[in-house]
């Protein structure tokens, strides 16, 4: 148990002496020296629940941060044995919080997790090919934006495909020299 110059001890610094640079110093300095800890947890729950693992790494540091300041050597533990709670402890209060209230059947997560990481094995033709038209989109139209012209209205566009498929059946009782000359004028212009 080391004494600052301020005659605390090391565990206590911080706490008594906030704006203290050798506190502060002494403090980031064991943080640093167990950012081992904090991989390791956060991957298992990255892994086990499909979040970002930089996210999952980010909040297991303010948990070791919470650790080292809390910490208290005279109680007998190790800083790692602390600290590790607290890490799993800060990351699993942040995965709580981030959950919805629908929870997806285990086949579902699966599946979207095979999905996500590029897998289509045991996908149905349908959901494959589903999979392959969503990864080959090039240009994605939001809902916000008109997807028809400005200058033709929706239900202009159908009255008048309604009218084209009406016409095209009439074409079709045409003798095939008319047609091919009506189709030559009028339609290909």
């Amino acid at each position: 148990m080391s004494k600052t110059g301020l005659g605390c001890q090391s565990w206590e610094c911080l706490r008594k002496h906030p704006v203290n640079k050798a506190c502060q110093t002494r403090r980031n300095r064991q943080v640093q020296d167990n950012l081992y800890l904090v991989k390791p947890i956060a991957l298992h729950y990255a892994q086990q629940t499909g979040h970002d693992r930089d996210d999952l790494l980010q909040v297991g540091c303010l948990g070791l941060i919470k650790a080292s300041n809390r910490f208290q050597p005279q109680r007998g533990t190790t800083f790692s044995s602390f600290a590790e709670p607290h890490i799993r402890g800060a990351i699993l209060h942040f995965l709580r919080d981030g959950v919805g209230l629908i929870r997806l059947p285990r086949a579902v997560e699966e599946q979207a997790m095979r999905i996500k990481n590029g897998s289509e094995d045991g996908l149905s033709a349908a959901d494959a090919l589903a999979v392959h038209h969503y990864r080959n989109k090039r240009q994605w139209v939001e809902l916000k934006d008109d997807i028809v012209d400005d200058q033709q209205e929706g239900i202009g566009l159908v009255e008048r495909s309604e009218t084209w498929m009406q016409v095209r059946a009439m074409i079709q009782n045409i003798e095939s020299e008319e047609r091919h000359a009506l189709q030559m004028v009028v339609i290909e212009g």
